[in-house]
């Protein structure tokens, strides 16, 4: 089973601003940790599906 996901176009320059604002005002981060780890976590099961050829479960990664 295949199929493409819509992706939401990036604004690495929001972002980056963002981080700026975080450490200059102690403003909110851009990107929450959880959000950060989460992100790992997937970009983690995907490089294992690829290494080991077959479709990785999410419940053993998340």
């Amino acid at each position: 089973m295949r199929r493409e996901l819509p992706t939401l176009p990036g604004d690495y320059f929001a972002y980056y601003q963002g981080i700026a604002a975080a450490i200059r005002d102690k403003a909110p981060l851009p990107v929450t940790v959880d959000d950060a780890l989460r992100s790992m976590i997937l970009l983690e099961a995907g490089l294992d599906s690829h290494r080991q050829r077959r479709w990785i479960s999410l419940k053993n990664h998340l």
